[in-house]
């Protein structure tokens, strides 16, 4: 079949119980098994329980694929060890927080010829494939693009809990932004600082630029009202704002037109589960578009660390 059928699920946190492992029963997957550290999280999961990736990979049946969701510190290591086995892995975004772990791992990728996937959920919905259309009919009268992603906050006791860079809104929020403007094509490495608020040694806002080609504005962080969009705005003060953006559960998005007189129209758009949507997408499509996505994570992963270097200078 051109679809993954059995997933064995690595890290279970409340991410994966809430999105993920409905996901898969929604899609009729069959989960063969499940990864943790802490075993009493999977005690009502009825897959075989590993505690660790390395048993788990001589005991899954063959063309698992390994959907993995610990934290992004934890990806490097479970990825070698799952592609080494020779199976698929679909990692939950970001896949990497450093440029040489990932350099690696898209070695051992393409040496194993496994299958490798970035799990970004949005990029399965009808919103974001109008947004990625829009963009090819337009993109020569676009004068800036602006990206927003503010949370009222982040979800507690999780990875996100630690205050380095790499487990920070930085790596987790950011990857969106910038895995936009890796698909729209945009020179990532122009891409700059402008601003960044701590609050103690927590990161939380920062907005990021760039002004060669296209004016960019990129936005993101947390302890602010809930704004979650993709706008273009176009050379004659017209513009069109796709939100939320960001988002996977089913349920309705809007396409907001603004003319260049201040006239707004609004289109609503009904969207279904993309995290099903993504589980259902074929093989041939994720092997197929393989290289141009490994060439794309890498890029992100420059940009971001590029970002990381920037804001170490700048809060010293």
């Amino acid at each position: 079949m051109d679809e993954w059928q059995r997933f064995c699920v690595v890290g279970l946190g409340r991410h994966a119980q809430t999105h993920l492992l409905p996901a898969l029963k929604e899609n009729k997957k069959k989960l063969v098994g499940v990864v943790s550290s802490h075993l009493s999280e999977a005690d009502n999961s009825p897959a075989r329980l590993f505690k660790s990736v390395g048993h788990a990979v001589n005991s899954v049946p063959e063309n698992t694929c390994f959907l993995i969701s610990s934290a992004p510190q934890q990806h490097y290591q479970a990825i070698c060890q799952v592609v080494e086995a020779g199976f698929d892995a679909l990692v939950e975004k970001p896949a990497f927080v450093n440029h040489g772990e990932a350099l690696n791992a898209i070695e051992k990728v393409r040496k194993h010829r496994t299958t490798f996937c970035e799990a970004f959920m949005f990029k399965h919905t009808t919103l974001y494939d109008e947004a990625l259309r829009y963009w090819c009919r337009k993109k020569a009268d676009v004068s800036e693009i602006r990206i927003k992603f503010l949370l009222p906050d982040l979800p507690r006791h999780t990875f996100r809990d630690d205050s380095s860079l790499e487990n920070s809104i930085l790596f987790d929020v950011g990857c969106y932004a910038i895995t936009v403007m890796s698909d729209l094509s945009v020179p990532l490495e122009h891409i700059q600082l402008d601003e960044v608020l701590m609050r103690g040694d927590r990161l939380t806002y920062v907005r990021a630029n760039s002004k060669i080609n296209h004016k960019i504005v990129i936005e993101f962080g947390f302890g602010y009202h809930y704004i979650n969009m993709l706008e273009f705005v176009l050379l004659d003060g017209s513009a069109i704002k796709f939100e939320p953006i960001f988002f996977g559960r089913e349920g309705e998005r809007t396409i907001q037109l603004r003319d260049a007189l201040g006239g707004f129209k609004s289109t609503k758009i009904r969207e279904k589960n993309a995290f099903a949507n993504m589980f259902s997408t074929k093989l041939s499509y994720w092997r197929n578009s393989q290289e141009e996505r490994l060439d794309k994570i890498e890029k992100c992963v420059i940009c971001l660390e590029t970002l990381r270097t920037e804001i170490l200078r700048t809060v010293k």
